[in-house]
């Protein structure tokens, strides 16, 4: 098992190298409004590189230089921004453009890095721009600098 704080840090130079947008989310970013910490053995990051294909390839990337296996992730009941409309995932997971065609009922929302063989008990969740509120969360996210004791990174406001 991988400590969540410790993840993080392995994380997080490779997603400043990246220039995409993210910010910390879920339980550790929940811990900083809260009077009780609200700790998961996952670190969720919220991730917004362009558009769902590159903030996806960005993801597996991470989750592979950490040494983790990527599986991804849906939920059907989230709103499903513009940009899906035109993205499907074929079977081997890969996305692709279909303008041309009605949109993906589920399109993909995450992509977990986890150790293997149906162990998920230290992940990291990787929240796609499928998700409606990520992008402007993300944004915002940029001017909430909040210190982990290795870096001051950017982390979801109480409002998102």
């Amino acid at each position: 098992m991988i400590a969540p704080l410790k993840l993080l840090q392995s994380a997080t130079p490779v997603l400043q190298q990246s220039g995409a947008l993210w910010a910390v989310a879920g339980g550790l970013s929940a811990s900083f409004y809260r009077h009780r910490p609200r700790l998961t053995n996952d670190v969720d990051i919220a991730l917004h590189k362009g558009d769902l294909v590159g903030s996806k390839e960005l993801a597996i990337s991470v989750i592979k230089e950490l040494g983790l296996t990527s599986s991804l992730g849906w939920i059907a009941t989230h709103r499903v921004s513009a940009e899906v409309n035109n993205t499907e995932v074929d079977g081997t997971g890969a996305a692709k453009s279909t303008r041309n065609k009605p949109a993906s009922k589920h399109p993909i929302a995450l992509v977990i890095g986890h150790l293997g063989q149906d162990s998920y008990n230290s992940s990291i969740d990787f929240l796609l721009p499928s998700l409606e509120w990520v992008p402007e969360a993300v944004k915002r996210a940029q001017f909430n600098l909040i210190d982990y004791r290795f870096a001051k990174l950017p982390t979801i406001t109480p409002e998102d």
